[in-house]
């Protein structure tokens, strides 16, 4: 390459896309009045021009004739190289071609020949459009050719076989960095597609199956239609904007040079989204909309000329229908003021001619057609963010009534979709609610996100095109967690990313959505609580602010909430990084989530003693840091997101509410979080020698602090775990050691080792320190340096307090409690109490490296970080598996709830798996019920549970004790399922082995959420108990003995009725037959004879083309399957499943294999071959896969097949 080139690294999910940028300019250069003497022509003419350009102020002319070649030779001695071309970060071609006029059908034939005159690379650009277009391939990735040589000579350029016209060519790059984000378009719709770029595989979009058909609307169809675009466009026109925003869009517009005259528009060139040191439509996105308000309304004359010439620029400059202009990924965010202001300014594009070819510019770029992808392409928030209004925008302004509904329908389809919870990795909304992009909870994309999707949420709602209250309220649920874990506009800091103190507000969307046709009362609550509210929801009154404990593991996350304050406590694991760090931001910020604890008084940072100014880096409130001077602190790569090898960084709620804030799965009134910590050597200033263990246990008020095992082999500086960092607006704010109040500025002390310490900071949180823990408090002025690293600095004054843990520290402790809101006489009290065993507020059962166990009051918090067997002082005699738990106890009640720390994902972006953890605890307990799948077993003088946990969401249990001496009668408990749908006729039947008078009380939830009222059903060991007609759910059974205290409970499920299922696979003229569900005997009928019954459930059935195959069973009500054995029938693809090949056996003649495609269920391409009748899979993951076979006859056809 002939210049320096920079390597930047982007993440989209879990992709890892590498681009090299190089500053920006082209091999030869066309500025001289002469053509260069290596670019030669076989018919026509060549010259220089000034008329378009696409750098500089000249371009190639080229006046052609059909069939005419256009030769440039003397490649190498023109920035060619060779080693370039099949190059790793080097091998593509660049160039952008001028066509003055629409060709179809004839493409320009681009030909690469070596040193012997031979052909090695070449490609066709189709010439489908007037204007500029980038005509850039990879040699390695994109082009044809034998490519046995990289010695390349010559170019030809082959001119359409018919006609005459004028080509003009500029910006050419030889040989240039590659450029991975790539997707085709309509001049090079050859380009590899993936189908897994969501800004730019638009032609994929494209070709998508359109789930809602284009009928003719309903009178209602069309009124709420109207309704949606009337407040769409009173939403784009907005107010007229400032007389100095106008001045500025003039201004933005005039540096653009845009001319237009005589039918010929020109000005500064843009490109697209790769090109350092150059515009891209951002520079028109930028002011268009403010010319288009300003015209609406203000008629300003000179607004209209200067927007219809923008919308001529950008069309000419290639921002045009089928156009990539090279490549787009993030046009999103360059884009939708553009689209916009073309659907506000329709009328007059259509008088200036110019409506038609804006309107598809604007269906292209904002992926206008991805609304029929079934995942809304994996919930992507980048598409939420920054497209779904203008998607909503591009279906309301289709041309006719048919279209309109048809794509206002696919886009409710399209945003209920994207509405989805998943138990996985990836992008998308996540079943605790939280939001991911970059593979983690993300809020600051997140919460703009939510923002924009709620504002069209409102939009289309109130009519037939809104969404459904399952989808509503799961949004719902995902902005009240936002509230929760928020304080007005700001976040903890563990969860900002890489854009540290950065606030974020959701008013937008608790307001946008709570107004949305039916109002919800809770939202506009939260809405004005937190804004004040307005005109607009005044009829509804302030929430109550929320209080309790919310779980939240997809985040690594804790958050309590009490008063006016929450308490965010963050860890991270090897699924989710702890921080994000780029090449520019947030360079110090490595330590955000090393157990963080961070609380958000109301009014956020500023009431909190956050403030990024002169803040130190190192001391993250809560977090276990080894204080690193700033070299070794800054990160030592460009992108350096940070995860760790354990599993264990979670959080546990426990405790019923008599009302929730959310939902019981994610909240109680107290909680436990527990991280196993060890450093992931990702530089040379990580090591895995340092290890922590911590845990925090949230009791009334109160955060109980642990941590153990503390260790690493830093010699030079000192570890610690810190209390507290508060900005001081004023240094004589106070803060009180020991109830002696110090505003002493500078000042530092440390504390005595061999007693209790106690602290309330600058915004009067109290810090209760136990024995054995050395204090550094500071109060002092810090220079920071800025979190972007470049060299700049912050300063500001702060008081600071950390427990000294030394240098190398072995197997360290801490121990101390948090207590918000408090006052100097509430620490006094408090630490008094901790005096004595008997007074204290809490008892460590356990610190160490097995487990930090707590007690308080009738409840014991553990964090279990391994198996281990313990004491009888609690009611835990064992684990088997690292988890964490909290139990009450009340006299002969136990209720116990358990959280797997471990999400279990499949590897790429696999399901959360189904784990299991064995309790053993003392004493003989009964299960009275559970919210999951747990199994009792009792021994002599103990009880082992072994439960199932799944997606971190608590596994609720509630035992009774066995007190009676009575022997435990035994049961014999059947169920028989419903027999068809809708009869409702399941069976319980209950034989006792033991002659007693028993009493069953019965009660449920069917499978539709309908409650099953409680009922007694008296019955002894003679006259058993059936009970019948009962619909298909989910029972709980408690059968008690009336002559004492017996009671067992038992959970049971009435399964709904069987629809006859099978399998059918076809082999040469059989069809194999296997019944997954249906009832006994079986039927099979061809063309009306039937011609076998039997039991088996596997059995072969002779077939021709064009037979009708039935099987039927038993029972009428399963159905009946039904299959013409069609042309398609003639192709037998077999082993399905399979692990490793699949074979294509063509069944009739007439049939010839041109190509195969394999496709996931996500729509993605996997594999593509020619007419080779073998399809290796070995490689792929299990799953589902759709292969597509065309055919010579230009047909195809689709078979679904099975990796396992």
């Amino acid at each position: 390459m002939k210049l320096v080139t920079v390597k930047i690294i982007f993440t989209r999910l879990l992709l890892i896309i590498f681009v090299q940028f190089q500053g920006f300019s082209q091999d030869q250069s066309f500025e001289t009045a002469t053509v260069p003497s290596n670019w030669k022509t076989s018919t026509g003419s060549l010259s220089t021009s000034s008329v378009h350009y696409k750098l500089g102020n000249q371009s190639l002319k080229w006046d052609w004739n059909a069939n005419a070649v256009l030769i440039v030779s003397n490649l190498q001695s023109n920035g060619l190289v060779p080693s370039e071309v099949l190059g790793y970060f080097e091998n593509m071609f660049r160039m952008w071609v001028y066509n003055t006029s629409k060709i179809t059908d004839q493409p320009l034939v681009i030909e690469f020949y070596d040193s012997n005159g031979k052909l090695q690379f070449h490609y066709n650009f189709q010439t489908n459009f007037t204007g500029w277009r980038a005509a850039s391939a990879s040699y390695k990735f994109e082009m044809y050719g034998n490519k046995s040589s990289t010695n390349i000579t010559t170019i030809k350029i082959k001119a359409p076989t018919k006609g005459s016209g004028t080509f003009y060519f500029d910006c050419i790059d030889y040989t240039m960095a590659r450029n991975t984000y790539r997707s085709p378009d309509y001049q090079l719709p050859f380009i590899n597609l993936d189908n897994d770029k969501h800004w730019s595989d638009i032609m994929y979009f494209q070709s998508l199956s359109k789930t809602v058909s284009a009928t003719a609307p309903t009178s209602q169809e069309i009124s709420d239609f109207n309704t949606v675009k009337q407040q769409y466009d009173a939403l784009i026109l907005g107010n007229a904007p400032s007389s100095s925003n106008v001045a500025n869009a003039v201004n933005k517009y005039n540096n653009l040079a845009i001319n237009y005259a005589d039918g010929i528009v020109t000005g500064k060139p843009i490109y697209g989204t790769d090109y350092s040191n150059a515009e891209s439509c951002a520079a028109v996105d930028d002011y268009l909309h403010t010319l288009a308000s300003d015209y609406k309304h203000n008629g300003t004359a000179a607004s209209l000329t200067y927007f219809l010439n923008s919308i001529r620029y950008l069309l000419d400059q290639g921002y045009a229908e089928g156009s990539l202009v090279e490549t787009i990924h993030h046009i999103g965010y360059r884009f939708r003021n553009i689209s916009k202001a073309v659907h506000l300014m329709k009328s007059e594009l259509e008088t200036a001619g110019l409506w038609s070819e804006a309107q598809k510019m604007v269906e292209w770029y904002t992926a206008a057609d991805i609304i029929w992808h079934p995942t809304a392409h994996d919930s992507n928030l980048d598409d939420a963010l920054t497209r779904s209004l203008s998607i909503l925008g591009a279906c309301l302004y289709k041309n006719s009534d048919e279209e309109k509904v048809q794509y206002l329908k696919g886009y409710t389809l399209y945003i209920q979709n994207w509405l989805t919870a998943y138990s996985k990795e990836g992008e998308g909304l996540k079943i605790d609610f939280t939001g991911f992009h970059h593979n983690t909870y993300y809020p600051l994309y997140t919460f703009g996100a939510y923002n924009t999707l709620s504002e069209v949420v409102k939009l289309i709602s109130g009519g037939v095109y809104g969404i459904s209250p399952e989808k509503k309220e799961l949004f719902k649920n995902t902005l009240l967690l936002a509230r929760v874990i928020m304080s007005n506009s700001d976040l903890p800091n563990s969860l900002s990313g890489r854009s540290p103190f950065a606030g974020i507000s959701i008013e937008k969307s608790l307001k946008n959505l709570g107004l949305a046709n039916p109002e919800n009362a809770q939202l506009l609550g939260a809405y004005n609580y937190i804004s004040g509210g307005d005109s607009t929801t005044k009829a509804y009154a302030a929430e109550t602010a929320p209080n309790g404990f919310w779980q939240v593991n997809y985040a690594n996350l804790g958050a309590y909430r009490q008063s006016d304050w929450v308490a965010d406590i963050k860890g991270f694991n090897k699924y989710f990084w702890g921080t994000e760090i780029y090449t520019s931001d947030n360079r110090f910020g490595r330590y955000q989530s090393y157990g963080a604890i961070e609380i958000l008084y109301t009014n956020g940072y500023s009431n909190s003693g956050f403030n990024r100014n002169g803040w130190d880096w190192n001391k993250v409130p809560g977090a276990t840091t080894i204080l690193l001077p700033r070299n070794d602190l800054e990160a030592a790569n460009s992108r350096q997101d940070e995860t760790t090898n354990s599993n264990f960084a979670a959080s546990l709620r426990f405790g019923t509410k008599d009302k929730y804030y959310i939902n019981s799965n994610l909240e109680g009134n107290y909680g436990v979080f527990g991280m196993d910590f060890t450093q992931k050597a990702i530089s040379s200033t990580h090591t895995e020698s340092f290890k922590f263990k911590k845990s925090v246990f949230c009791f009334d008020g109160k955060l109980i602090c642990l941590g153990s095992n503390i260790s690493n082999n830093n010699t030079s500086h000192i570890t610690v775990t810190n209390l507290f960092q508060n900005y001081l607006d004023t240094t004589s704010t106070p803060i009180v050691i020991n109830n002696s109040e110090t505003a002493t500025f500078p000042y530092t002390n440390k504390t005595d080792i061999v007693i209790n310490n106690w602290l309330i900071d600058a915004v009067n949180t109290g810090y209760y320190v136990k024995i054995g823990n050395a204090i550094t408090i500071d109060r002092k002025s810090q220079i920071s340096p800025n979190e972007n690293g470049n060299g700049s600095f912050t300063n500001g004054n702060f008081a600071s307090a950390f427990i000294d843990h030394g240098k190398k520290p072995r197997d360290a402790t801490y121990e101390y409690v948090i207590i918000p809101e408090t006052n100097a006489l509430e620490m006094v009290a408090f630490s008094a109490a901790m005096e004595t065993e008997e007074t204290a507020f809490y008892k460590v059962v356990q610190k160490n490296k097995t487990a930090h166990i707590v007690s308080y009051k009738n409840m014991v918090g553990y964090s279990f970080f391994e198996a281990g067997s313990y004491t009888n002082s609690t009611p835990i005699k064992s684990n088997n598996a690292p988890c964490l738990v909290m139990i009450s106890e009340v006299e002969n009640d136990l209720d116990i709830t358990l959280v797997n720390p471990d999400l279990s994902f499949e590897t790429n972006n696999g399901e959360s798996q189904i784990t299991t953890a064995t309790l053993v605890l003392n004493g003989i307990w009964n299960l009275n019920n559970t919210n999951g799948i747990v199994n009792l077993t009792r021994g002599t003088d103990e009880t082992t549970l072994i439960i199932e946990a799944k997606d971190g969401l608590p596994v609720d249990i509630e035992l009774f004790k066995v007190v009676s001496s009575v022997l435990s009668p035994i049961f014999e408990i059947k169920t028989t399922r419903e027999t068809c749908t809708d009869k409702n006729n399941g069976i319980i039947t209950i034989n006792a082995q033991t002659e007693l008078n028993y009493t069953a009380t019965i009660s449920g939830t069917t499978v539709n959420g309908t409650k099953v009222s409680e009922q007694n059903y008296p019955f002894t060991k003679a006259t058993g108990l059936q009970i019948n007609d009962l619909k298909p759910g989910k029972y709980s059974v408690c059968i008690s003995v009336n002559s004492n205290d017996f009671k067992q409970c038992y959970t049971i499920q009435i399964d709904e009725a069987v629809k006859l299922e099978l399998k059918s696979e076809i082999t040469t003229n059989e069809v194999l037959i296997n019944i997954v569900k249906g009832t006994a005997p079986f039927k099979v009928v061809v063309n009306g004879l039937e011609l076998l019954e039997t039991r088996v459930p596997s059995f072969l059935v002779t077939i021709e083309p064009g037979d009708v195959l039935e099987v039927k069973t038993a029972m009428a009500c399963e159905g009946v399957f039904l299959e013409k054995i069609t042309k398609d029938a003639a192709v037998v693809v077999y082993p399905n499943p399979t692990r490793d090949f699949f074979y294509i056996n063509i069944l009739d003649s007439t049939i010839e294999i041109q190509n195969i495609k394999l496709f996931d269920v996500m729509g993605r391409l996997v594999l593509t071959q020619q007419n080779n009748q073998t399809v290796n899979v070995s490689n792929l993951k299990k799953g589902i896969y759709f292969l597509k076979i065309g055919t010579k006859e230009g047909t195809s056809i689709s078979k679904k097949v099975f990796v396992e």
